[in-house]
């Protein structure tokens, strides 16, 4: 199904004016930079709010933890993917 999505999606870009190609490429390119970069971030956020993708662009929390000093949670019982997987065969 995904190879179908993407598919039809390759077939819109075909038709997609030169300009209108451009501007996709941009976009994409900032997608696909390092997360770290937020001022190339901002600049999709503005993007994506310009486009009606987003209702609004949430302020930077300076005092969010770094990916480093994350933990999980110890939980009991097997993990969420374990059981889809168990589920699915």
């Amino acid at each position: 199904m995904a190879s179908t999505s993407l598919e039809h999606l390759m077939e819109q870009i075909q038709k997609l004016d030169p300009a209108k190609r451009a501007e996709l490429r941009r976009r994409l390119d900032l997608m696909a930079m390092e997360p770290t970069d937020t001022a190339k971030l901002r600049e999709l956020d503005r993007c994506l709010l310009q486009e009606g993708l987003l209702s609004r662009i949430n302020p930077v929390d300076e005092s969010a933890a770094e990916p480093d000093t994350w933990q999980p949670i110890a939980v009991l019982g097997k993990s969420v993917s374990e059981m889809l997987v168990e589920e699915r065969r």
